[in-house]
Protein backbone atom coordinates (compact mmCIF):
# COMPACT_ATOMS: atom_id res chain seq x y z
CA UNK A 1 0.00 0.00 0.00
CA UNK A 2 1.34 3.56 -0.66
CA UNK A 3 1.80 6.03 1.65
CA UNK A 4 -1.03 8.69 1.96
CA UNK A 5 -0.34 12.63 1.61
CA UNK A 6 0.35 14.21 4.94
CA UNK A 7 0.08 17.69 5.37
CA UNK A 8 3.73 19.27 6.87
CA UNK A 9 3.14 23.04 8.45
CA UNK A 10 6.03 25.06 7.66
CA UNK A 11 6.31 28.75 8.46
CA UNK A 12 3.70 31.55 8.78
CA UNK A 13 0.58 28.60 9.40
CA UNK A 14 1.37 26.90 5.52
CA UNK A 15 0.65 23.73 5.07
CA UNK A 16 2.66 21.53 2.42
CA UNK A 17 1.33 18.22 1.17
CA UNK A 18 3.76 15.41 0.27
CA UNK A 19 2.83 12.36 -1.39
CA UNK A 20 5.27 9.35 -0.43
CA UNK A 21 6.17 6.46 -2.97
CA UNK A 22 7.39 4.50 -0.32
CA UNK A 23 5.84 1.65 0.68
CA UNK A 24 4.85 1.44 4.56
CA UNK A 25 6.41 -2.37 4.18
CA UNK A 26 9.95 -0.78 4.22
CA UNK A 27 10.13 1.51 6.45
CA UNK A 28 12.31 0.92 9.22
CA UNK A 29 10.36 0.57 12.57
CA UNK A 30 13.13 1.85 15.03
CA UNK A 31 13.55 4.54 17.51
CA UNK A 32 15.80 7.38 17.17
CA UNK A 33 19.21 7.05 17.50
CA UNK A 34 21.63 4.58 16.64
CA UNK A 35 20.97 0.80 16.99
CA UNK A 36 22.23 -0.83 19.93
CA UNK A 37 23.35 -4.15 17.40
CA UNK A 38 24.53 -2.56 14.23
CA UNK A 39 26.00 0.96 15.79
CA UNK A 40 24.09 2.20 12.61
CA UNK A 41 22.39 5.81 12.92
CA UNK A 42 18.55 5.30 12.40
CA UNK A 43 16.27 8.93 12.27
CA UNK A 44 12.20 7.96 12.30
CA UNK A 45 10.52 7.09 9.26
CA UNK A 46 14.16 5.93 7.73
CA UNK A 47 13.88 3.14 4.69
CA UNK A 48 15.51 0.09 3.99
CA UNK A 49 14.21 0.86 -0.18
CA UNK A 50 16.90 1.35 -2.62
CA UNK A 51 14.93 -0.30 -5.79
CA UNK A 52 12.91 2.52 -6.85
CA UNK A 53 15.87 4.90 -7.11
CA UNK A 54 17.75 1.92 -8.75
CA UNK A 55 14.54 1.40 -11.12
CA UNK A 56 14.54 5.12 -11.78
CA UNK A 57 18.37 5.05 -12.86
CA UNK A 58 18.26 2.13 -15.04
CA UNK A 59 15.15 3.70 -17.02
CA UNK A 60 16.26 6.60 -17.42
CA UNK A 61 19.50 5.04 -18.46
CA UNK A 62 18.15 2.97 -20.86
CA UNK A 63 16.27 6.22 -22.43
CA UNK A 64 19.28 8.08 -23.07
CA UNK A 65 20.69 5.11 -24.81
CA UNK A 66 17.81 4.85 -26.94
CA UNK A 67 16.96 8.36 -27.82
CA UNK A 68 21.17 9.76 -28.49
CA UNK A 69 21.59 9.35 -32.19
CA UNK A 70 25.21 8.09 -33.03
CA UNK A 71 26.70 5.98 -35.54
CA UNK A 72 25.00 2.46 -34.69
CA UNK A 73 21.57 4.06 -35.90
CA UNK A 74 23.28 3.95 -39.53
CA UNK A 75 21.79 1.42 -41.66
CA UNK A 76 23.88 -1.29 -43.44
CA UNK A 77 25.48 -0.20 -46.74
CA UNK A 78 24.40 3.15 -46.11
CA UNK A 79 27.04 6.17 -46.60
CA UNK A 80 27.57 8.97 -44.25
CA UNK A 81 29.61 11.54 -43.47
CA UNK A 82 30.72 13.18 -40.32
CA UNK A 83 33.92 15.16 -38.79
CA UNK A 84 36.20 14.42 -36.07
CA UNK A 85 39.92 13.74 -34.58
CA UNK A 86 42.28 10.72 -35.07
CA UNK A 87 43.18 9.35 -32.46
CA UNK A 88 44.89 6.59 -33.61
CA UNK A 89 46.33 5.01 -36.98
CA UNK A 90 46.89 1.65 -37.18
CA UNK A 91 50.98 0.95 -37.90
CA UNK A 92 49.64 -1.24 -41.23
CA UNK A 93 47.43 1.69 -42.55
CA UNK A 94 44.73 -0.95 -42.42
CA UNK A 95 42.08 1.31 -40.01
CA UNK A 96 42.38 4.36 -38.03
CA UNK A 97 39.93 5.35 -34.79
CA UNK A 98 38.04 8.51 -34.94
CA UNK A 99 35.43 9.66 -32.16
CA UNK A 100 36.02 6.21 -31.03
CA UNK A 101 34.90 4.52 -33.77
CA UNK A 102 37.41 2.39 -35.77
CA UNK A 103 36.80 2.79 -39.57
CA UNK A 104 38.70 0.54 -41.85
CA UNK A 105 41.10 2.06 -44.71
CA UNK A 106 41.49 0.15 -48.22
CA UNK A 107 42.91 0.73 -51.38
CA UNK A 108 40.53 3.03 -52.89
CA UNK A 109 40.16 5.29 -49.88
CA UNK A 110 41.05 8.43 -50.84
CA UNK A 111 42.48 11.31 -48.91
CA UNK A 112 42.72 14.94 -49.69
CA UNK A 113 43.41 18.28 -47.93
CA UNK A 114 40.68 21.16 -48.06
CA UNK A 115 42.66 22.88 -50.89
CA UNK A 116 41.55 19.14 -52.80
CA UNK A 117 45.57 18.78 -53.31
CA UNK A 118 45.53 14.62 -53.02
CA UNK A 119 47.62 13.05 -49.97
CA UNK A 120 48.83 9.80 -49.32
CA UNK A 121 47.55 7.53 -46.12
CA UNK A 122 50.64 7.47 -44.76
CA UNK A 123 50.67 11.11 -44.04
CA UNK A 124 47.47 10.41 -41.47
CA UNK A 125 48.57 11.45 -37.77
CA UNK A 126 46.76 11.01 -34.09
CA UNK A 127 45.13 14.54 -33.60
CA UNK A 128 44.29 15.48 -37.13
CA UNK A 129 41.04 17.53 -37.48
CA UNK A 130 38.97 15.33 -40.40
CA UNK A 131 35.97 14.85 -41.97
CA UNK A 132 35.02 11.16 -42.99
CA UNK A 133 32.91 9.87 -45.43
CA UNK A 134 32.38 6.19 -44.59
CA UNK A 135 30.29 3.17 -46.26
CA UNK A 136 28.76 1.22 -43.24
CA UNK A 137 29.20 -2.65 -43.79
CA UNK A 138 28.68 -5.72 -41.63
CA UNK A 139 31.91 -5.50 -40.51
CA UNK A 140 32.14 -1.44 -39.54
CA UNK A 141 32.48 1.73 -40.88
CA UNK A 142 34.89 1.81 -44.23
CA UNK A 143 36.69 5.20 -44.87
CA UNK A 144 35.78 6.28 -48.52
CA UNK A 145 36.97 9.77 -48.35
CA UNK A 146 39.03 11.88 -45.95
CA UNK A 147 39.58 15.53 -46.11
CA UNK A 148 42.13 16.58 -43.81
CA UNK A 149 40.90 20.10 -42.68
CA UNK A 150 43.42 23.15 -42.02
CA UNK A 151 44.88 23.73 -37.98
CA UNK A 152 43.51 26.60 -36.75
Amino acid sequence: MLGKSKPIRIAEGRLLFTASLITTEHVIPAKAGIQENTGFRVKPGMTNCTSLVSLCTVILALLLLALSPGLAQVKVGESISFPGVIEKVSEDLKFIVVNEVKVSLFPGTRVFDDSGKELKPVELKPKLRIQLEVLSTTQGFLAQRIVVKRKL
